[in-house]
């Protein structure tokens, strides 16, 4: 069982909320809600046997928990993971975390970094996903200049 912890950086911000797993709670109380490893919760959606292509988590620190419950997913499927790492430390955590699993990480998104791991032994896939988001960059880098010229020559006239 757990609750909704808020954050204390910016408690109204509700997309910084985390889960607290706290001992003495009972089912029923408020605001009180059941927690699962993903393949139980798979498992009691009859999906147990679908394989699972992606996961993305993004649980405000808590990714290794949610992983270690995706243990037999990681193992049977080896999907390809979108991960939050605000820090450093929780990217390294992730890193060594993923390894025994032949996760390498590849690609950082998001202003919160949040990366793109991946088990594929294929080098031709990594190919791809950098050369996407090498022309992605490219792009929005563009976009930006675009943007940047037209604001100046408006501020200019």
């Amino acid at each position: 069982l757990a609750r909704v912890k808020l954050s204390s950086r910016a408690p109204s911000q509700f997309g910084l909320a985390g889960v607290a797993p706290e001992p003495g709670l009972r089912a029923g109380d408020d605001g009180v809600f059941e927690v699962h490893p993903v393949s139980t919760w798979l498992q009691r959606r009859e999906l147990s046997k679908a394989p699972v292509r992606l996961l993305k988590i993004d649980v405000e620190g808590g990714e290794i928990d949610v992983l270690r419950g995706a243990v037999p997913i990681l193992v049977r499927d080896a999907p390809e993971l979108i991960l939050e790492a605000a820090t450093p430390a929780e990217q390294q955590a992730l890193d060594q975390h993923l390894a025994p699993f032949g996760y390498r990480r590849l690609l950082r998104f998001c202003s919160t970094p949040t990366w793109h791991y991946s088990a594929s032994a294929d080098s031709r896939f990594f190919v791809r996903w950098r050369r996407a988001a090498l022309a992605a960059r490219l792009r929005w880098r563009w976009i930006k200049l675009q943007h940047s010229i037209s604001s100046r020559m408006r501020r200019a006239a």
